[in-house]
């Protein structure tokens, strides 16, 4: 006689609700956890965030002297991004993502408002370079992709290419073969 056994991997809705209420509970509670790591290239220091009791914080690291600074005047970042959006900026609620400083330490490069920035650190002054380029999403694994309203022309005109349930069609323009 053999013995086994019947294990159900799927949860419960009360599992997946118990483990919202707990995600929501401790979300924004642990300061002092670095994150967003970028070695600045060429030196031994880093950049990264960290989440204090003020807000996010944004430090510069030397590991040669092994000392530690802000890496910019957050004050004085929030007031001129204040001033070209019109908006009123928290200096530790930054509004920022994919935040780096350039390798030679000059610079803050940035996401704010769907458009790349930079921040000169000595001028204190910010500007905008490009706007962003949405990702394409990637949808359900099982998802089929079925992009017939994108037909491509060939130089000539003559024929046409598309893509269905990817897979690549190509007719003539006139429809005859």
């Amino acid at each position: 006689m053999s013995n086994f056994f019947i294990v159900s991997a799927q949860g419960k809705l009360g599992d997946y609700q118990r483990a919202e209420a707990m995600n929501g509970a401790i979300q924004n509670k642990i300061h002092y956890s670095p994150d967003n790591f970028q070695w600045l290239s060429g030196t031994r220091a880093f950049f990264y965030s960290m989440l204090t009791p003020r807000g996010v914080e944004y430090i510069l690291a030397d590991t040669k002297t092994l000392s530690k600074s802000a890496a910019f005047d957050q004050q004085k970042f929030a007031t001129e991004l204040s001033a070209l959006s019109n908006k009123t900026i928290h200096p530790f609620k930054l509004p920022l993502s994919k935040a780096t400083i350039t390798s030679d330490g000059k610079e803050l490069k940035f996401i704010y408002d769907n458009a790349w920035w930079t921040y000169n650190l000595t001028t204190l002054k910010a500007v905008e370079i490009s706007k962003v380029v949405p990702a394409r999403p990637q949808g359900y694994w099982g998802e089929r992709n079925n992009d017939t309203d994108r037909r491509s022309k060939s130089p000539d005109g003559k024929w046409v290419a598309y893509i269905k349930e990817f897979n690549l069609y190509v007719s003539s323009s006139d429809s005859t073969s």
